[in-house]
């Protein structure tokens, strides 16, 4: 299944700040159900996609997967995953123009929605005062700790964040790898 996501994805951006990888159709193409991002094997979760092509050039401990699954009509699914690669200090836009370095295909969305900012290792998300706000209950800034697992709706995207140490990442790598 891995292998067959992978020959669907396309690299849609790639910059020195973010990767963003982009599924047209990401279904089963037998039954076209939506597929999840990973499954559980043995008690552990496996991730469906191959990202560490694109891990393994990152410089820093401290980058964000982003997840966003877009519906577009009865049985059509897309998959966008943004992987974000902050400098020392940065900040990143969130927004449906051209020009953001994390566009959202979502017309509920606001031309510059959000912000995420990374300053001394830690992630704060900002909500710009767009019209259907970032989440219902972000009145102020959101901050992301290691650990830390999210799930916002941006629009009608619903976007996933989690950070994780390194070690929790390589003990993902090793159970992939072993399922190869």
């Amino acid at each position: 299944m891995r292998t067959y996501l992978h020959t669907k994805r396309t690299i849609y951006r790639s910059t020195e700040r973010v990767t963003t990888l982009f599924w047209k159709k990401f279904e089963c193409e037998i039954c076209r159900q939506g597929l999840p991002l990973s499954i559980q094997v043995n008690d552990k979760a496996v991730s469906l996609v191959k990202i560490e092509e694109h891990l393994q050039e990152i410089q820093t401990p401290n980058y964000l997967i982003l997840e966003s699954l877009m519906h577009q009509g009865v049985g059509v699914t897309q998959r966008l995953i943004h992987i974000v690669k902050p400098q020392e200090i940065d900040e990143f836009s969130l927004g449906r123009g051209e020009g953001h370095d994390l566009l959202l295909n979502d017309i509920t969305s606001s031309d510059i929605h959000a912000f995420l900012y990374f300053k001394e290792g830690t992630w704060t998300l900002e909500d710009n005062d767009s019209k259907y706000g970032t989440t219902v209950l972000m009145n102020s800034k959101m901050l992301i700790d290691l650990n830390y697992e999210k799930s916002i709706q941006v629009g009608r995207s619903i976007i996933n964040l989690c950070m994780e140490p390194k070690e929790k990442q390589e003990e993902k790598k090793e159970i992939d790898d072993s399922l190869k």
